[in-house]
């Protein structure tokens, strides 16, 4: 018959042997867990490095101001007749804004040209003249007092020759004043003129160029 003190001994040993039996059955689990995890393939997407551009958006609260405004006027008056551009509009430099009546200034053009071309007539033969009284002049065939009269008289052909080309370039100038240009590129900011209207030197615009944000 087993002793209490042989019982006791008997059930440690049988508890040792269990603990044992499960350390080593949990420790083989987990080795066999590691090793079909460590060869187990993972999938993955690769693609070729390139090199491109970043953009980045970025929201802001600001005003919008023109790093440059030009106030455009009118250097002539007369009733305007057309106006090809309105506010927002992208313009050119050099590109017509408004349109004044240039009817008057053409005609003034026209006779310009006329007076310039009666000029220049007028000192080719004042010319002619000199020229020839001069070479009989000194054959003594024309008195002093004639080729006086004709140098002078080609001197002052000559002088009207000059006012008339000066008198058609200004007649040239208020017909170009007729078309009312951007003087530079931008876009038109306002606009203060209509198809009917007088215009007296006063034709307001204001063309700004390259905006930028300020907040």
């Amino acid at each position: 018959m087993l002793t209490r003190k042989t019982f006791l001994a008997f059930a440690a040993t049988i508890a040792v042997v269990v603990a044992a039996a499960l350390f080593m059955a949990l420790t083989s689990g987990q080795t066999q867990a590691d090793a079909s995890g460590a060869t187990k393939p993972v999938a993955v997407e690769v693609s070729a490095a390139v090199q491109d551009d970043l953009i980045e958006y970025v929201s802001a609260v600001g005003t919008v101001t023109a790093m440059r405004d030009v106030m455009v006027s009118s250097e002539t008056g007369g009733r305007i007749t057309a106006v090809p551009v309105r506010v927002g509009d992208v313009v050119r430099r050099g590109q017509t804004l408004v349109q004044v009546d240039d009817e008057l200034r053409a005609i003034a053009v026209d006779q310009a040209k006329a007076q310039l071309q009666a000029a220049e007539t007028n000192l080719k033969k004042a010319k002619r003249d000199f020229e020839r009284s001069e070479t009989l002049s000194r054959s003594g065939d024309v008195a002093d007092v004639e080729l006086e009269g004709d140098r002078l008289a080609y001197h002052s052909s000559g002088a009207q020759y000059a006012a008339a080309s000066a008198a058609l370039k200004l007649a040239q100038r208020q017909y170009d004043d007729t078309k009312i240009k951007a003087p530079i590129a931008g876009i038109v900011a306002l606009r203060k003129v209509e198809v009917g209207k007088w215009s007296r030197q006063v034709v307001k615009w204001r063309i700004s160029w390259i905006f930028r944000a300020s907040g």
